[in-house]
């Protein structure tokens, strides 16, 4: 950040920690999904595979579900994030 204040590079900096963060906790998540998976496979449950175009169904709705709690909470800060976050 060049020119840029103190007070503007530590609020970069806290940015930059906070997707980290958000990033080490989706990665956790899904490591923790996985393992889920083979202990249920383990115990006998069996997966249900949608066809793909109810399975996409199912999962835009999940994220925009997710999306719209981020936004009520923080409108501005919800926005960057899906900005970030999201394919394009």
């Amino acid at each position: 950040m060049l020119g840029a204040t103190k007070l503007q590079r530590n609020m970069g900096r806290k940015r930059i920690r906070r997707l980290k963060t958000i990033t080490l906790a989706a990665v956790a998540v899904a490591f923790a999904a996985a393992a889920e998976r083979k202990r249920q496979a383990e115990a006998g449950i069996k997966t249900i595979d949608l066809p793909p175009a109810e399975a996409k169904k199912w999962s835009d709705t999940a994220k925009s579900a997710g999306w719209a709690a981020v936004m009520k909470t923080s409108p501005e800060t919800g926005a960057k994030l899906k900005e970030l976050l999201t394919k394009k």
